[in-house]
């Protein structure tokens, strides 16, 4: 019998060997939310960035906030700030979004409150005390619809047409706009976020791209970007299955016993869609993401995986 400390260290390769299969044609880009977030946690880059799309704030002090899950209540939806940075009395929350446009206003005003919320937990609840706060969401496609690139808004009293000094100013920076020749310093880096591509004219963009390629060659980044998202995936899933769970438990004990047990089911089928789904957007085969899935279920032989997926997708899942 092979001894323990040689079957660990065969599995480590076996596994490290597997990894590099998953994600060695990979490549992210400055779309993708998770890139997004690494790249500009760097304050050097963020700062610049912030510059170029508020030209006319100092950004001296400028620190970012690491903690970025706000869920302030159990109750309400958690949600997680791509970059969240202060600057003195100056909170910036900035994301990369490029699905959702319908509702879009709504999330702007989402992330204000829950920001509100989080700094009145911290400063005693003295809302006077309330930072001013730039809500800037970034995307390649026109959010709004007026075919502008920078769309600010305030608040402001209809009657008068003066703007309520409440210190929320929420920003929508679509990088297709047509009015490019307004905002010149901010053209090469809409340009590398609609195309990724770098000419190196701009050391800004030359910095992001560096970066972007670095993470987009680093195993260890992107088997972190996997987790992250089959994480985020089942969450967004879980309140489905409570809810399932939950409306089978108003009956009697034994449709109690058998709605938890549906609920259980229903959770690790959605489970295992979203690693598969996940698996083919990183690796662009369904071979890796086959595997991830039945790495990750080691309780379900290949062929109940093969079943629970086809079943789910409507399709006949042919891999081995």
């Amino acid at each position: 019998m092979l001894p323990r400390w040689f079957l660990i260290f065969l599995a480590n390769v076996i596994n490290r060997r597997m990894v590099n299969q998953m994600t060695e044609k990979i490549k992210i880009s400055l779309q993708n939310n998770f890139m997004f977030t690494t790249v500009f946690e760097d304050e050097k880059k963020l700062r610049e960035l912030l510059k170029r799309i508020l030209p006319d704030v100092s950004l001296e002090g400028l620190t970012i906030i690491r903690e970025r899950t706000v869920d302030e209540d159990p109750l309400l939806k958690g949600i997680r700030l791509d970059i969240c940075a202060e600057d003195g009395s100056v909170v910036y929350i900035v994301e990369m979004q490029v699905r959702g446009s319908d509702f879009m206003p709504k999330r702007g005003r989402y992330y204000h409150s829950m920001n509100d919320m989080r700094q009145l937990n911290k400063i005693d609840r003295y809302y006077s005390n309330l930072k001013a706060t730039y809500v800037i969401i970034i995307s390649p496609k026109d959010m709004i619809g007026d075919d502008i690139m920078v769309y600010t808004y305030r608040t402001v009293c209809l009657e008068t047409g003066k703007v309520l000094d409440d210190e929320r100013y929420t920003i929508y920076l679509n990088c297709s706009g047509k009015n490019r020749e307004q905002y010149p310093e901010l053209v090469p880096f809409c340009d590398y976020v609609l195309t990724g591509d770098n000419d190196g004219t701009d050391e800004f963009v030359e910095a992001i791209d560096k970066s972007v390629q670095y993470y987009s060659r680093n195993p260890e980044w992107k088997v972190r970007y996997m987790e992250m998202k089959q994480h985020e995936l089942e969450w967004k899933e879980i309140g489905k299955a409570e809810g399932l769970a939950e409306g089978k438990a108003e009956g009697l004990a034994e449709g109690k016993a058998e709605g938890l047990a549906e609920g259980k089911a229903e959770e690790r089928r959605r489970g295992m869609m979203n690693l598969y789904a996940a698996g083919i957007e990183m690796t662009g085969s369904a071979e890796n993401a086959f595997r991830a899935v039945c790495d990750k279920y080691p309780e379900f032989t290949a062929e109940e995986i093969r079943s629970i997926l086809s079943s789910e997708m409507n399709e006949s899942i042919a891999v081995q």
